[in-house]
């Protein structure tokens, strides 16, 4: 069955609450405006999109058309108003990742282009809309050259002490954990198959490829439902030290338990009665 438009969807509706409280900590980190200004005066962002759009391929009508139908497709159903430029890039990660805050692109790994479903894809494509919809791009491209961006503009030049800059990366860093979780939502109401998220984040846990035809989906949702959220401050400083982590179980088990609460289906719903209007 064809995804329903969600005509009228308020994107605050599917923010992971997580990801609305790491945030405010995260503004009321010391030291952020600074380095949100010096990445403006420098132009950091430009810079970015230089590197990455200098080693991707871009997608048009005459090259991977079926992707700027998905794409245009994920827009669409998600109610986003602006459809990005998309590319693709070498890479062995089933990701995408959105970058640029008033122009924002969205770029896909060679690998998720040559091994994911259609429907696999629209989940990726319908994360990173999220991701755009939230305004998430300019503190992700922040936490991903926070440590050179200290390194090149030492804590001095900054304004901050050594206290505070790791105060303010760690604060980044577990903002950018949570806004997983809300583009995991957009992702889900994108796609609307909860089959393909499951079988996205298997894959993405590390579930062999030989043997992705058959994905044991009802044990490795067992396996999430029984996962226990690390709690303590001191589990997450570990985290936190273990640095790259897909975190693919844990967010399954958050998927979950909104879907279970009848928050995605209430979003479904009242968006099909919207479109009976």
């Amino acid at each position: 069955m064809d995804p329903i438009i969600l005509s009228g969807l308020d994107t605050e509706k599917y923010r992971h609450p997580m990801e609305t409280n790491a945030f405010e900590r995260l503004r009321n980190t010391r030291g952020l405006q600074k380095i949100v200004n010096k990445f403006h005066e420098i132009g950091l962002e430009q810079n970015m999109k230089w590197q990455y759009l200098s080693s991707c391929v871009r997608v048009t009508n005459n090259n991977f058309s079926h992707l700027l139908f998905l794409s245009a497709k994920a827009a669409e159903i998600l109610q986003v108003q602006y459809v990005p430029e998309l590319y693709i890039r070498r890479s062995d990660h089933l990701e995408g990742i959105s970058i640029g805050v008033e122009e924002p692109l969205i770029i896909l790994s060679s690998e998720a282009v040559e091994k994911l479903s259609n429907q696999e894809l629209l989940f990726v494509l319908g994360r990173e809309m999220a991701h755009i919809e939230h305004q998430h791009t300019l503190y992700k491209e922040i936490g991903l050259i926070f440590p050179e961006l200290i390194e090149a503009f030492s804590v001095v030049t900054l304004g901050l002490s050594s206290i505070l800059s790791a105060g303010l990366k760690y604060a980044l860093y577990n903002w950018d954990m949570t806004s997983e979780l809300t583009a995991d939502r957009g992702g889900l109401l994108a796609c609307q198959d909860w089959q393909t998220c499951v079988s996205f984040l298997a894959k993405l846990a590390g579930w062999p490829q030989n043997y992705w035809s058959s994905i044991n989906l009802a044990e490795f949702q067992d396996q999430a439902r029984k996962f226990k959220d690390a709690q303590s401050s001191f589990d997450k400083i570990v985290n936190y030290m273990l640095g790259d982590n897909s975190f693919a179980i844990a967010r399954l088990k958050e998927l979950i338990d909104w879907t279970d609460a009848g928050d995605y289906d209430a979003l479904i719903l009242k968006s099909k009665a919207f479109n009976k209007i």
